[in-house]
Order: C-alpha cells, then structure tokens, then sequence
C-alpha cells in the first residue's frame, strides 16, 4: 500500500497502478481483502484516473464497494467514484458525492481523508455552479489548519479554491489562498503543476522559508546566537555541552566521557609504543583525598 502511494505521489502512475494491483493479489491470498485489499483497490482506482484509464477506474471502485469495506475504509473509494461521476455528469453523482460528504459531519476525520472531500464539495459546487455553496466551502477549506501540512492533498483543494475565488471574484479568498499556498511545499511533479495553475490564477504566490532553516548565506553560530555567513564562520562549529560529554557512546553521562577517553587512548597508544609519546609523569595530590590527575 505504502510503495503505491509513493510512487503516485512521485508522478509515476503506471507503477503505482501495477503495485496495488500485485497488493491486491496479496491481501487475497492473505485474507485481509476487506480492509487493505479495499484500499488497494482505490489506490490502483486513483492512479487510473492520474492516467486518464476512468473506465477501468470505475470497474475498480465497483470492485472496492462489493467488498463493502467498514467505516471510514471505504471513504477513499467512495471519494473517487464521487469525483468520477461528477466529472463524467453521471445521472446519480449528486447522490454519490452527498454520500462521500457525509462524512464530513464525523466527529474525527483524518485530514488525508478530509482534505479530499473538500476539494469534492469544492467542485460539486462549481458544477452546479452555485456561488454561495462555493463561498462556504472555500471558507471551510482555507480555516483547516491541516491545509499547509500535506502537500499531496493540500494543493487540488487551494487550486480549486483560486477558481472558486475567480469565478465568485472574491479578492479577499484570493488573497488568502495565496498567503496559504506560499507555505506550502511543492517537491513532486504533481505539487508543483497544482502550484503553477494556484499562481496562474491568483497572482504571484510569496514563497516562505522552510521553517527551522536559515536564509541562504545565513546559519547561527549558536541556538539564539547571531546569524554569520560563510565569510566570517568560525572554526569549529558550536556543540552544547550535553553533546560533548556524549561523543565517545552517543549519549551524555558518564558512558559518554568513557567514550571519549578511550577514543584518546586509541589515538594515544600507537605513538606511546614507539616512543614518540611517551607518558607524562603523574603529579603528587593536591591535598588529602584527590586522586591522581588525569592522563592518556
């Protein structure tokens, strides 16, 4: 299931379709058909409709919905079948998508799941081209803070979202998608398509740092510490002391000064056997009770 879902999102359909056709065949022989063999299906489903195969795509929710899989794991299935028969202007999509958008009202939907069926409402609304419905789901889509977090699905609700705020012309959504979509990150063929089309609608999209990096040419010296560029670097970078105390076994404590120790002893032992190095003398206590000073 996994192995399909990356290569769909890499863009590569074909073999997203061919293994979780294989998955299927698998969860069969196995006996778990209902659950993971069900979402395989819509896996292979979603990648024939990447490729433009919707009539093998259809056969194959058929497929996932005589399984009739429980609860929320036939969402996904039910989702593109929605998708595809609003598409096509099939007689009976308005009954699939209301179908697919009831479980909007759950209590608890995962936002893989969610995000999907608000690009579904977006463009069940654009269809039947009623601009208030479209007003709402733009809203509703745009105040979920899960928007910005996954790409994958983030970005055909935002695409959808510019042509809802085009055709309804609202700037202030425009806007809004466009702050948003600047957060969001574009690395595979099909996030970045969706970007383009997003920027081609509403303008110019501002492109943010990746949070928890530095500008280019910039990097801290220190947590909290000033910025310094590649001129004026320091020699060695800084490390807490946690971390020196942790170099010899990957952890602080006394394993770590361990470590350490016999990291010099290593170094230390090949000169001292050839005389190169010998070892310096101890020196007397200091006082009553002190050990012996410390040497390789």
């Amino acid at each position: 299931m996994h192995i399909s879902d990356v290569l769909y999102e890499l863009g590569r359909y074909d073999e997203s379709a061919q293994a979780a056709a294989d998955g299927v065949s698998e969860a069969r022989r196995v006996g778990i058909s209902r659950s993971t063999g069900a979402y395989l299906l819509s896996n292979r489903a979603e990648a024939l409709l990447a490729l433009g195969r919707w009539a093998e795509a259809d056969q194959v929710c058929a497929e996932a919905a005589r399984l009739d899989p429980p609860g929320v794991s036939g969402l996904h299935w039910l989702q593109l079948r929605a998708a595809l028969r609003l598409a096509q202007g099939h007689p009976r999509a308005d009954e699939t998508v209301a179908r697919a958008l009831s479980f909007l009202s759950k209590p608890y939907l995962h936002p893989h799941n969610r995000l999907p069926l608000y690009l579904l409402r977006l463009e069940a609304a654009l269809v039947a081209d009623d601009r208030a419905e479209a007003l709402r789901a733009a809203r509703a889509s745009l105040t979920d803070p899960a928007i910005v977090d996954y790409p994958r699905y983030s970005w055909p609700v935002l695409a959808a979202t510019a042509r809802v705020a085009r055709h309804v012309d609202a700037e202030a959504v425009a806007a809004e998608v466009a702050a948003l979509a600047g957060g969001v990150a574009a690395r595979f063929p099909a996030e970045k398509a969706y970007a383009a089309e997003v920027a081609a609608t509403v303008g110019r999209v501002p492109r943010r740092p990746t949070p928890g990096r530095s500008p280019p040419g910039k990097r801290r010296s220190r947590p909290g510490g000033p910025p310094v560029s590649p001129g004026n670097w320091p020699g060695c970078c800084w490390v807490s002391p946690r971390r020196r105390r942790g170099r010899g076994s990957g952890r602080g404590g006394r394993g770590g000064e361990r470590g350490g120790r016999a990291r010099r002893r290593a170094r230390c032992g090949p000169a001292r056997r050839a005389g190169g190095h010998p070892r310096p003398p101890r020196r007397p206590a200091a006082s009553a009770g002190a050990g012996p000073a410390r040497s390789c």
